[in-house]
């Protein structure tokens, strides 16, 4: 009996000693892995190069990168972006992430219309590669903003949650591409201005309320439309082709008017389909082709007589 209950004791100590063990390995003190952000603002006057060591950034106040300077951003880098504060690019930013380390540009609150926009004015250029863009759109209405002269190159790429438009192009750029990116949620996909180009048929439109808006305006310079067929370039006011410019649109092309727009012709239209590759001039409200361009479902289709104009 004095046995049984010497060993009974002694595994009672030792299961008392495993347990106290355990307790001690299980209370050491949690790892912080927190990393406080590099803070930014300003202008940038130099040469500058944005680390991932030293990611995240945070831009307290609007950046700008100034004339004939070059922003480069490291692939896996993300930027944080204050409240109603703006990304001006007067010089050159070159943000080209990889597949497996985007680059991210994006609001101190996940909220759409947090911060303004990457703003690429007057002489600027940008290349934006494997980039993602979020929950912009204060002020501006643009996640993307390019104007004036400079290059813009947007290539695999998620635009969404912005307040107006993903991408906006500006007449008078110099080079401009889009390929292979995606732009979801956001008011307008992209929004392209009287005199601008947009010519993508690799991306693709998810849930915005227009995948591809086009201004109202007269073309005075040769432009091209183009996009897939699985959705649509949506004409949002008569468009007058002057005379001396040139459209042109590309095959497999979906356009659809809003009620009562037109295209005027006093210079040229260039819209030469293929077999495969129909271009359709269509009703907003026909979601035969191009998907469903006003967002109903079947509540609405389109007219046979009186729905848009006319190309005249």
């Amino acid at each position: 009996m004095k046995a049984f209950w010497l060993v009974r004791t002694s595994l009672l100590i030792i299961l008392l000693l495993s347990s106290g063990v355990l307790f001690a390995l299980n209370s050491e003190t949690p790892v912080d892995r927190y990393k406080p952000p590099t803070e930014v603002s300003g202008t940038v006057a130099e040469d500058t190069v944005w680390t991932r060591d030293q990611s995240p950034y945070l831009v307290r106040s609007s950046i700008t990168v100034s004339p004939n300077v070059i922003l480069t951003v490291e692939p896996g880098v993300e930027i944080l972006i204050v409240q109603n504060q703006d990304f001006i690019v007067d010089g050159t930013l070159r943000a080209v992430g990889n597949k497996e380390n985007p680059i991210i540009f994006t609001g101190t609150a996940q909220v759409p219309g947090w911060w303004r926009s990457i703003n690429i004015r007057n002489e600027g250029s940008a290349f934006l590669e494997w980039c993602e863009i979020s929950f912009a759109g204060a002020s501006t209405g643009a996640g993307i903003l390019k104007a004036g002269s400079g290059s813009l190159r947007v290539t695999n790429s998620i635009i969404r949650r912005v307040r107006g438009d993903g991408l906006r192009i500006s007449s008078g750029y110099s080079f401009f591409e889009s390929l292979n990116n995606v732009f979801m949620y956001n008011t307008n996909g992209v929004r392209v201005g009287i005199n601008s180009s947009f010519f993508d048929q690799t991306s693709n439109f998810v849930s915005n309320e227009v995948d591809i808006h086009l201004d109202g305006g007269t073309i005075g310079a040769n432009v091209s439309w183009g996009a897939g067929g699985d959705y649509s370039m949506t004409v949002t006011g008569d468009v007058t082709v002057g005379v001396g410019a040139s459209l042109e649109i590309a095959p497999g092309t979906v356009i659809k008017f809003r009620q009562n727009n037109r295209i005027l012709v006093y210079g040229e239209l260039q819209a030469r389909g293929e077999e495969s590759r129909q271009i359709f001039f269509t009703d907003l409200r026909d979601d035969s082709v191009g998907g469903d361009a006003n967002g109903d479902g079947n509540e609405t289709l389109p007219r046979m007589v009186g729905g848009d104009r006319s190309i005249f």
